[in-house]
Protein backbone atom coordinates (compact mmCIF):
# COMPACT_ATOMS: atom_id res chain seq x y z
CA UNK A 1 0.00 0.00 0.00
CA UNK A 2 1.32 3.42 -0.56
CA UNK A 3 0.79 6.22 1.59
CA UNK A 4 -2.03 7.64 -0.41
CA UNK A 5 -3.69 4.32 -0.04
CA UNK A 6 -3.72 5.20 3.71
CA UNK A 7 -4.92 8.60 2.87
CA UNK A 8 -8.11 7.28 0.78
CA UNK A 9 -8.81 4.83 3.20
CA UNK A 10 -8.92 7.49 6.36
CA UNK A 11 -11.04 9.29 3.60
CA UNK A 12 -13.49 6.24 2.70
CA UNK A 13 -14.09 5.69 6.82
CA UNK A 14 -15.18 9.89 6.97
CA UNK A 15 -12.29 11.07 8.72
CA UNK A 16 -10.87 14.18 7.86
CA UNK A 17 -7.46 14.48 6.07
CA UNK A 18 -5.35 16.89 8.61
CA UNK A 19 -1.47 17.84 8.64
CA UNK A 20 -1.35 16.31 11.63
CA UNK A 21 -2.54 12.93 9.98
CA UNK A 22 -0.10 12.75 7.37
CA UNK A 23 2.50 13.34 9.07
CA UNK A 24 1.64 10.65 11.41
CA UNK A 25 1.47 8.34 7.98
CA UNK A 26 4.43 9.53 6.21
CA UNK A 27 6.27 8.94 9.31
CA UNK A 28 4.80 5.04 8.91
CA UNK A 29 5.45 5.26 5.64
CA UNK A 30 9.10 5.75 6.17
CA UNK A 31 9.58 3.26 9.30
CA UNK A 32 7.44 0.65 8.28
CA UNK A 33 10.16 -2.11 8.87
CA UNK A 34 10.21 -2.30 12.55
CA UNK A 35 7.57 -1.45 15.74
CA UNK A 36 8.05 1.91 17.06
CA UNK A 37 6.99 3.33 20.49
CA UNK A 38 5.20 5.82 21.31
CA UNK A 39 7.97 7.54 23.04
CA UNK A 40 10.11 7.45 20.01
CA UNK A 41 7.48 8.60 17.74
CA UNK A 42 7.17 11.93 19.70
CA UNK A 43 10.38 12.54 20.09
CA UNK A 44 11.22 12.18 16.21
CA UNK A 45 7.60 13.81 15.09
CA UNK A 46 8.94 16.53 17.26
CA UNK A 47 12.27 17.46 16.06
CA UNK A 48 10.88 18.39 12.70
CA UNK A 49 7.12 19.39 13.37
CA UNK A 50 7.19 21.40 16.48
CA UNK A 51 3.52 22.28 15.85
CA UNK A 52 2.15 19.03 16.86
CA UNK A 53 1.16 17.92 20.03
CA UNK A 54 1.58 15.37 22.56
CA UNK A 55 -2.44 14.65 22.46
CA UNK A 56 -2.73 14.73 18.89
CA UNK A 57 -0.32 12.26 18.71
CA UNK A 58 -1.73 9.59 21.23
CA UNK A 59 -5.09 10.49 19.89
CA UNK A 60 -4.92 9.57 16.30
CA UNK A 61 -2.13 6.85 17.44
CA UNK A 62 -5.19 5.54 18.93
CA UNK A 63 -7.81 5.81 15.91
CA UNK A 64 -5.17 4.48 13.47
CA UNK A 65 -5.15 1.40 15.67
CA UNK A 66 -8.97 1.15 15.96
CA UNK A 67 -9.51 1.14 12.17
CA UNK A 68 -6.29 -0.88 11.34
CA UNK A 69 -4.35 1.65 9.58
CA UNK A 70 -1.74 0.69 12.47
CA UNK A 71 -0.92 -2.32 14.58
CA UNK A 72 -0.41 -2.29 18.01
CA UNK A 73 2.14 -4.86 20.51
CA UNK A 74 3.22 -4.77 23.71
CA UNK A 75 6.92 -5.04 23.96
CA UNK A 76 8.70 -4.61 27.43
CA UNK A 77 5.90 -3.30 28.73
CA UNK A 78 5.42 -0.24 26.34
CA UNK A 79 3.66 0.01 22.96
CA UNK A 80 5.16 -0.03 19.95
CA UNK A 81 3.34 0.41 17.00
CA UNK A 82 3.74 0.22 12.99
CA UNK A 83 1.34 0.17 9.91
CA UNK A 84 -1.04 -2.26 9.58
CA UNK A 85 -3.09 -3.71 6.23
CA UNK A 86 -6.32 -2.41 6.58
CA UNK A 87 -9.25 -4.26 4.50
CA UNK A 88 -11.08 -2.17 1.68
CA UNK A 89 -14.56 -2.52 2.06
CA UNK A 90 -16.65 -0.96 -0.72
Amino acid sequence: MTQEDYLFYLRKKNYTITSQRKILINYFYNNREKAVSAKKIISNLKKTNKKISFDTIYKNLNLFVNIQILECEKIDGEKHFNLGNPIFKG
